[in-house]
Parts: C-alpha cells; sequence; structure tokens
C-alpha cells in the first residue's frame, strides 16, 4: 500500500526486509517512509494543534469582570433549615426542610484586633455587601408536620415529577443597617427571583447576616407569599372538604462555611 506520505510494509514483507537488514543494517526508513510531503503536512498538524491549545487556555474577555468580587460561603454540611407555615379549614399546618444547597459571594469588614468588642463595620468603617446568592431547596426534602399523606399532597401541588427543585438568584442587595451592640446582624433589602413549580417570579426579601467564629455565618429571613403567585393550587384533602389557605409564611435559616476553611462544608 502507498500514498504520497510514505510507504507502509506489510507483514508478509517482514522476512525479506529482515534477511535485508541482516547484510545492510536496520533503518528505521524500511518500514515507514515519510516524504517531504508528508513531513510538511505533519508540520503544519502540530502547529495547528499547538495554536488551537494557546487559544483554548486564554481568558475570555470580560469574564473576570463578571465573576463577583469576595469571599465566597457554601452551605454547611448542617444547612439550616427551611419552614413553611400555612392554615387550612381544619387547623395550621407546616413544611420542614433540613436540605439547603447553594452559596453565596460575600464582602465583610475584618475586625480590628484593637478593638473587639465592637461590630466590625463599626471598627474599620468598611462597606459590606452581598455579591451573589444561589440557593436550592430539593421539593422532595419537604416534610409535612401531617405526615405521609400531606407530603404527596404537597410535592402534587409543586409539580415536584416536573420541577423538583426550588431555587432562588439573588439580582441585587442593598445593606440597611450596620450591626450594633443590640442587633449583631447586617441589614440588606434584596431583590432576586424565585422559581417554585417552574414558575418564576421576582421576590423581596429582608436579610440578616450574622458572622459567627471559624469562617462561618447565618443568612436568614423571613417572607410571606401567596402559593398562586406561582401558579401552585392550595392543597386539599378529604375530598376537598379541607382546603388549605392561599397564603404562607416562609422562614429560611441558613449556614455557611467559607469555602475551604474546614472540611465540613457540603460541595
Amino acid at each position: 500500500m502507498s500514498s504520497n506520505c510514505g510507504v507502509f510494509m506489510w507483514p508478509g514483507h517482514w522476512p525479506a526486509v529482515k534477511s535485508r537488514q541482516s547484510r545492510q543494517g536496520w533503518r528505521p526508513g524500511r518500514f515507514f517512509r515519510i516524504s517531504s510531503v508528508g513531513w510538511s503536512r505533519i508540520w503544519w498538524s502540530a502547529a495547528a494543534l499547538a495554536v488551537f491549545f494557546a487559544i483554548s487556555r486564554m481568558p475570555i474577555a470580560g469574564a473576570a469582570a463578571a465573576i463577583p468580587s469576595g469571599v465566597t460561603y457554601v452551605s454547611s454540611a448542617k444547612a439550616g433549615e427551611v419552614v413553611v407555615n400555612g392554615t387550612s379549614t381544619l387547623h395550621a399546618w407546616s413544611l420542614q426542610s433540613g436540605a439547603i444547597l447553594g452559596h453565596a459571594v460575600l464582602m465583610l469588614p475584618t475586625k480590628s484586633k484593637a478593638r473587639t468588642t465592637l461590630p466590625a463595620v463599626a471598627q474599620t468603617g468598611s462597606p459590606a455587601a452581598i455579591r451573589s446568592i444561589r440557593l436550592a431547596i430539593p421539593v422532595a426534602s419537604l416534610k409535612s408536620s401531617e405526615g405521609g399523606g400531606m407530603d404527596s399532597t404537597v410535592y402534587n401541588s409543586l409539580k415536584q415529577r416536573q420541577h423538583p427543585v426550588i431555587t432562588y438568584r439573588l439580582t441585587a442587595a442593598t445593606l440597611q443597617a450596620r450591626p450594633s451592640r443590640r442587633d449583631p446582624e447586617y441589614r440588606f433589602a434584596a431583590i432576586g427571583r424565585l422559581t417554585v413549580a417552574g414558575v418564576t417570579r421576582p421576590l423581596k426579601l429582608q436579610l440578616g447576616v450574622l458572622p459567627r467564629p471559624h469562617g462561618r455565618l447565618t443568612v436568614s429571613t423571613t417572607v410571606r407569599m401567596k402559593m398562586t403567585d406561582f401558579g401552585v393550587a392550595p392543597p386539599t384533602a378529604m375530598f376537598g372538604i379541607i382546603r388549605s389557605g392561599n397564603s404562607i409564611t416562609v422562614k429560611v435559616t441558613w449556614r455557611l462555611t467559607r469555602r475551604n476553611s474546614v472540611s465540613d462544608v457540603r460541595k
């Protein structure tokens, strides 16, 4: 078999080659000879690959500016809890979940070693900011105070099979209050987008951020909303005799750990 790139000796030709090698000595070209055209093609292919890999490793213009600056915190192994309280024609009910996934990027002032009794922001005067929050709660992690029957009803109302996760993504946050002796938390007015049962709506929250030792912090909020705002029909039971109210109160206590600060972090 031959081509303009060279000639390859098939195994049937090896005995003749071996006999010639014993007389003339072995040379690599006897098994694979490459013409000048073949070497040219190989050289250009190698050059093209080198350029491709060099370009693939170059940073994309503007990519650094798109990444929020600050310190990244991720959900701790014991990430906190989400409690949903509602009413019905029979009695009050609640849902609870301990599965909070996600991360937040914040900028918090560093405490001064000279004065440790005052809040950090009061010592340094540096601004505090929330750059990013992305949070997810698996629908199947919500458990009812009424037991498994209520769980199934809630999952159906939330369209769990089609939309198994509730998500929240921060759009903007404004610092409203700095820590004081009476209140150790940073207070933020936040605007974000909440997705429930596949429906996304803007949501305003009042967030409290409490720094803790060892690179930890807690983010908390309480908000009232209506299920029908997200296309969710209030659950019913006993063939519609028992009906849930449309308004619910959601309380979130989210514990986070500074990334790579300790091993007790949910990846």
